[in-house]
């Protein structure tokens, strides 16, 4: 538990030195500057919950936790590297469409610089927790091929489904939002 503290605390140091750097136009600290903590809170919350509710339901299977968590994990490794090319892709359409004549007039504005740097921010942390799952599936299914016993290999197996399912869904979530980023860009070539 005390380790947990810890790491926790570490990880909101380096939060805070983040923040505390945001003056600069490139690097994370912009990023998390146009991508503020209430953003991430509110992606969150979709894919926390259907996730809770699958690893629920997950209690009242007949299969073993440790087939369910190899499924999970097999279903991240298998998508997640494609939802990551698509992103790219996508990410490829903004730059060509940022790039173009039609925007000079919204980057000229406020407005219109601050939702290029928000789309450009989304697009960063999508494809950030994207290569994050995938290492994290990644490492999960080496350590699963392993088959180390353990005391309490429910209780690993359960923590280990609901990280991947949660980090699978919140990809899937992303996705959506990118959908909608094009949207809007494609939107303000009509203004």
């Amino acid at each position: 538990m005390i380790c947990i503290q810890l790491y926790i605390m570490r990880f909101a140091l380096v939060f805070l030195k983040i923040m505390d750097k945001q003056n600069s136009l490139f690097g994370w600290q912009r990023v998390f500057k146009n991508y503020s903590f209430e953003d991430i809170l509110e992606d969150v919350t979709i894919p926390f919950t259907i996730s809770s509710f699958i690893c629920l339901c997950t209690l009242f299977s007949d299969e073993s936790m440790y087939h369910i968590t190899i499924s999970f994990i097999d279903l991240a490794v298998s998508i997640v590297p494609i939802m990551v090319t698509l992103i790219v892709a996508a990410y490829t359409i903004m730059l060509s469409f940022i790039m173009g004549e039609k925007t000079s007039v919204m980057k000229s504005t406020d407005e219109g610089k601050q939702l290029i740097q928000k789309l450009n921010s989304s697009f960063a942390v999508s494809l950030a927790i994207s290569i994050f799952t995938v290492i994290v599936s990644v490492v999960c299914k080496c350590i699963a091929l392993m088959n180390i016993p353990c005391l309490y290999a429910d209780i690993v197996n359960y923590f280990i489904s609901f990280i991947v399912c949660f980090l699978l869904l919140f990809c899937i979530y992303i996705l959506y939002g990118i959908v909608i980023d094009i949207f809007n860009s494609g939107q303000t070539a009509l203004l």
